[in-house]
């Protein structure tokens, strides 16, 4: 879990949702990569490598 207790909400429902991404600019608290099949990613990363090619 993460550092602060107020961001786990977030893997909490990314987990019961079984969202593909978190998108955060939050790198202070957000230090983990992936949580269950969830990929935690920055807005950057994601624009450049996650989202669906048209």
């Amino acid at each position: 879990m993460l550092k602060d207790l107020d961001d786990n909400k977030f893997l909490e429902f990314a987990i019961e949702v079984e969202a593909d991404f978190i998108i955060t600019g939050n790198n202070r608290d957000f230090t983990i990569k992936e949580i269950g099949a969830t990929k935690i990613v920055t807005p950057t990363e994601y624009w450049n490598n996650c989202k669906s090619k048209d």
